[in-house]
């Protein structure tokens, strides 16, 4: 596990969230600092996007988004790469890749 996913995390919670909150949408405290997140989860739900008329995705055609569910409950919505988006399924596991322009997060599939 080399990678980590910025996030997050709650000092009276607990709970893990995706960067970017100020107040934590569990319990409403604003005691939140930086968190490494865990780079693993499941694909919770997805779909697969098979046409794509402009923007950064049409040369990546057909892809994935899902809501990956991360092994510390963050629901993130994000891309899967896989080399066969016509046979992922809810529940394949998933390892953090990176942020694509800081903004999207990708997934890769799991080694089985």
């Amino acid at each position: 596990m080399s990678n980590t996913i910025p996030s997050m995390k709650c000092s009276d919670c607990g709970t893990v969230h995706p960067t970017g909150i100020a107040i934590c949408p569990n319990c409403g405290s604003e005691k939140i600092a930086e968190h490494a997140g865990v780079p693993l989860g499941e694909v919770f739900t997805f779909s697969v996007n098979t046409f794509v008329p402009a923007g950064k995705f049409k040369t990546r055609a057909p892809y994935i988004i899902a809501v990956v569910k991360t092994d510390e409950n963050m629901f993130m919505t994000a891309v899967v790469d896989s080399p066969d988006p016509m046979n992922i399924k809810i529940g394949d596991k998933v390892v953090f890749k990176e942020y694509e322009d800081e903004l999207t997060p990708v997934f890769t599939l799991a080694a089985s």
